[in-house]
């Protein structure tokens, strides 16, 4: 497919589905810290990843307290050169697999690297879990609607969101600290869409590319 084919291919039919993950009413409230754990461990492996790779081991101490892993043999080195998304995988199980605990009423302590940065190291988090925490109407709001996830493979709306939807967003990532911009101007955006495009033929010209891409589906 060349640039020009590519960009011509038009928005795709819309395909909708959703999959339901009914048992966070199983949480085993009189079970040891190991079994608290592991259930813990069953919403986390929900996490986002870029490919749905699951980049991620955990380890669960006799105390409860949880190692995570990024597992190497689950990265991909064309699609993914700098490892970012792979890191970025694990590091949304580790955020879910707090988010779950705050759910059930744990306050947690996250160590970041524990064993120090470096290519040697696989340890991407340590976890730890207390009961003195307690359950935040954020996470009694987000976590059941992670267990129903849905995907929507779809071309986006051609509307800009509403300004509600902006000042929604804005207020999100402003209160993480993630920079976040909205191109109003079609122009841009037009412009953007072009070096999405000019990357996405370059990239599917590699044959390595293709085979790779073609083993995570």
């Amino acid at each position: 497919m060349n640039k020009s084919q590519f960009k011509q291919a038009g928005p795709q039919p819309a395909v909708g589905r959703c999959q339901l993950y009914d048992f966070l009413d199983q949480f085993p409230a009189d079970g040891s810290a190991v079994e608290q754990a592991q259930f813990l461990l069953r919403i986390a492996m929900l996490a986002p990843s870029d490919q749905n790779l699951q980049p991620w081991k955990f380890h669960v101490d006799g105390d409860g307290s949880v190692l995570v892993h990024h597992d190497p043999k689950r990265r991909k080195m064309l699609l993914d050169p700098e490892g970012r998304f792979h890191l970025m995988g694990a590091g949304a199980a580790t955020k879910l697999l707090t988010l779950a605990g705050e759910y059930y009423g744990f306050d947690s302590v996250t160590e970041l690297f524990p064993d120090g940065p470096g290519p040697e190291t696989t340890v991407v988090a340590r976890v730890r879990f207390n009961r003195e925490g307690y359950c935040s109407p954020f996470a009694r709001e987000l976590l059941p609607q992670v267990t129903r996830q849905r995907v929507v493979e779809a071309e986006y709306a051609r509307e800009y969101p509403t300004d509600q939807i902006r000042l929604d967003l804005r207020t999100a990532v402003e209160f993480r600290e993630i920079a976040w911009e909205f191109i109003a101007d079609l122009t841009a955006r037009e412009h953007v869409g072009e070096l999405v495009a000019d990357a996405e033929v370059k990239l599917l010209r590699d044959p390595e590319f293709r085979r790779e891409l073609a083993s995570c589906m």
